[in-house]
Parts: C-alpha cells; structure tokens; sequence
C-alpha cells in the first residue's frame, strides 16, 4: 500500500508542475472554464463511518484515480483539475479511524491547497497571488509534514488493508 498515497503525490506534483509551466508561459488557451461539476459524486459515495475499511477504499479509490491523473493529457489541464479534485474530495469525504485522523486530515488539506491554487493559477495564469497560492501548495505537498502524514497513512494501511 505505501506506493499508492506516495504515487499520487508524485502524480499530483507533476500536474501541478506542467500547469505551473503552462501558466507561466500563457499557453492556457482554456484558461477560463473550470473543473467539471460533477466530479463530486464518487467521492461522496466513498464516504463512510470511521473503520479500517472506510479507510482502505478511500486509498483504493486514490489509487485508481492517481492512475487517472497519470494518463491525463498535458495539454488539457482542466481534466487533471477534475481528476485532483476528486482525489481531494475523496480524502476530504472518508471518515477515517481516529488513530490516523489527524494524517488524513494533513494530506487532505494538502490537497485541497493543490487544488484550489492549480484551479485559481489555471483561471489567471497572470494573477501573481494565484501563483504564489500555487507555489505554496507546490511547498505543501513537498514539505516534511506531507510526507510524514503520508508515511503514517501507509504504514496504516499496510497493517489493516
């Protein structure tokens, strides 16, 4: 199981870097539509009462749609924001055990910052405070904290998925 959270946050860091690139050069044509609004459904289906097993498919989930992520075409950076906002509300949608609540709870405002700064970044490739809120998000994923809450989350799941 630890690949799974670690290769979403891989998955992850690269989106947001090929969209940070895109937005720098001013190549998003599609700079004004967003996410789909339907993404939500799935996650909000995975939403369950606090167990090991809520848990355990919640990460499943994140490890289809981190191979999602995976195959989303560079040039279409809204389908990566819909991909990553479904992993963030699928995180943000688990009711984990009480024993890792507080690593869900990092991961998932950690990708919700991603989230949001990609989506704000992607809108106005010129707004410099989206693109700082991106850069912080960047900083987020990679920060020591991250990766500490994704170690625990793995080593969780290994024991009890």
């Amino acid at each position: 199981m630890r690949t799974h959270l670690t290769r979403t946050t891989a998955l992850a860091s690269a989106a947001a870097l090929t969209l940070t690139l895109a937005a720098c050069s001013g190549s998003g044509s599609d700079a004004g539509s967003g996410p789909s609004a339907g993404t939500g459904s799935d996650a909000e289906a995975s939403a369950t009462a606090a167990s090991p097993e809520a848990l355990c498919d919640a990460v499943a989930r994140l490890d289809e749609l981190s191979t999602t992520l995976g195959d989303v075409d560079p040039n279409n950076p809204d389908e990566a924001i819909a991909n990553l906002e479904e992993i963030t509300a699928t995180l943000e949608n688990v009711d984990p055990p009480a024993e890792v609540a507080d690593a869900v709870d990092t991961v998932s405002t950690s990708f919700r910052e991603l989230t949001d700064g990609m989506t704000e970044a992607l809108a106005d490739p010129t707004a410099e405070d989206a693109m700082t809120a991106l850069n912080e998000a960047m900083g987020s994923i990679s920060g020591q904290e991250f990766m500490d809450a994704t170690t625990e989350l793995n080593e969780y799941t290994q024991a009890n998925c």
